[in-house]
C-alpha cells in the first residue's frame, strides 16, 4: 500500500518563542516555518508566555531573550505551583554562552542552550 505523501509530522505541533527583540523573534519563527512546526505563537515578555502556557498546550518553549528573563520563565513553569506543564522542553537561545550561563540554565530547568549564530538546519536538528 502506497504511503500517504505530504509534510513530515514533526514531534512538535506547538511551539512557543519568547523574545522581546522582533528581528530576532523573525528570525527564529521563520526558522521554525522552515521545519514545518504548524503552530508557532511568539511572545515578548515572560508573564505573557506564562499566560500562554496555561492557556493552551505548548510542546517546546524557545526562549531568545537573555538568560536571566529565561531562567526566571523557567523557574516559573518548572516549580511554579500553578504551573500547567512541568516537564515542557525548554531551550534558551544566547549569544556565546559562558559556562556560568550554561550551568545557570541547566539549574533553572532550561534543557539545551543553544549558541547564536546559528542556521535553520542547526534549529531544526536540536529540535527534532
Amino acid at each position: 500500500m502506497p504511503r500517504e505523501s505530504g509534510p513530515p509530522v514533526h514531534p512538535y505541533q506547538s511551539v512557543l518563542v519568547l523574545e522581546p527583540v522582533s528581528s530576532l523573534r523573525n528570525i527564529v519563527t521563520g526558522f521554525l516555518r522552515l521545519s514545518r512546526i504548524p503552530d508557532i505563537i511568539t511572545c515578548i515578555s515572560p508573564v505573557e508566555a506564562i499566560r500562554v502556557c496555561r492557556s493552551q498546550k505548548i510542546d517546546l518553549v524557545i526562549m531568545g531573550s537573555t538568560h536571566k528573563v529565561g531562567y526566571a520563565l523557567a523557574l516559573a513553569l518548572r516549580l511554579g505551583k500553578d504551573s500547567p506543564d512541568r516537564s515542557v522542553p525548554l531551550m534558551l537561545l544566547e549569544k556565546m554562552p559562558s559556562k556560568k550561563t550554561v550551568l545557570g540554565a541547566r539549574n533553572s530547568g532550561i534543557n539545551t542552550v543553544l549558541a547564536f549564530p546559528f542556521s535553520a538546519s542547526v534549529l531544526h536538528r536540536r529540535i527534532e
